[in-house]
Order: structure tokens, then sequence, then C-alpha cells
């Protein structure tokens, strides 16, 4: 009698857990900044904006930011997107003096998650953002700040946009 309970309840979580819906994230973005190239799907804004192999996080390169204080440095539109989704972003960073990722709707500019790096010890650190609602047929914006208000050197590196249908 207790082989068949232990079956049946074995049994009845495989039914339960399979009927489940799996929450899938989905990489609608990623760049690791290892060649120039890369830098050609932003719209580059203010600063010295290059790739740097020397501060790179592993051997390939990363994106560098130079710059005073005009923000932002550079930047995407994403979408429209055919789905709802939850959006975050994921990032490694290292900044002298701060650093922002900003991503928002493009329609509506005060729903937006960020990555706020006070961190200045110019060292990398893994970052992730809330997420964000992006609604079916809207577009977002990714924006990339490398300064704090005075002239900074700011690093990125393997920044990912990450979407699933769940928040």
């Amino acid at each position: 009698m207790m082989k068949f309970k232990l079956m049946l309840a074995v049994v009845l979580a495989c039914l339960f857990y399979s009927c489940q819906k799996p929450a899938l994230d989905t990489i609608l973005f990623e760049n690791s900044f290892e060649n120039q190239n890369e830098l050609n799907e932003f719209v580059l804004n203010s600063g010295e904006i290059s790739i740097s192999e020397m501060d790179a996080l592993d051997s390939e390169g990363c994106l560098h930011v130079y710059v005073r204080c005009e923000t932002p440095n550079l930047y995407q539109e994403f979408g429209p997107f055919e789905n709802d989704y939850f959006i975050h972003i994921e990032s490694w960073i290292k900044t002298e003096r701060g650093a922002d990722l900003h991503l928002n709707l493009k329609e509506k500019v005060t729903e937006y998650v960020r990555i706020e790096v006070k961190n200045r010890e110019l060292k990398w650190e893994k970052y992730r953002s809330e997420k964000l609602f992006v609604p079916q047929g809207e577009s977002v914006m990714l924006y990339i700040d490398a300064s704090n208000g005075s002239k900074s050197h700011s690093y990125f590196d393997d920044i990912k946009l990450i979407a699933s249908e769940e928040p």
C-alpha cells in the first residue's frame, strides 16, 4: 500500500508540473562589444565612444565611453514587439564616477527601468534591472549614460535585453 501511495504521488506531481507553462526567457539583444562594428547598432550621441580591449572584462573587448556630462551617450530602439513582454537589462559595468543604463517605453517615457551604478572603484560588477512591462505593438529605447555630471570613464560589457512572458 505504501508503494502505491508513493507511486500515485509521483504520477500526480509529474502531471502537475507537466501542465504548467514554463516561463522561458528570450534574449532580445546582446552585445559584448568585441569589435568596432558592434557600435553601428547604436546612435552615437556624445562623448568619446570606442571599443577597448585593454580594459575589457575578458580579452575580447568592451564599450568604453569617456564623457563630461552630456547624456545619453548612445542609444538604440527595439521593437515594436509582436507580444506582451516583461523586459529587463543585464550588463557588466565599471565606472569612475557613475553610469546608468535606461530602458523605457518609446511612447511613454515615464515608464522605465534602469541600472544606476554608483560604485566608483573601477572594478567590474554584473548588474540587473527590474522588469518593464512592454505591451504588444510598443517599442523600447535603451540609453547608455556614462557620466555622473563630471568627466568620467565608464565601461560596459555583455549588455543584454531579456524578455519573459511572465513578471
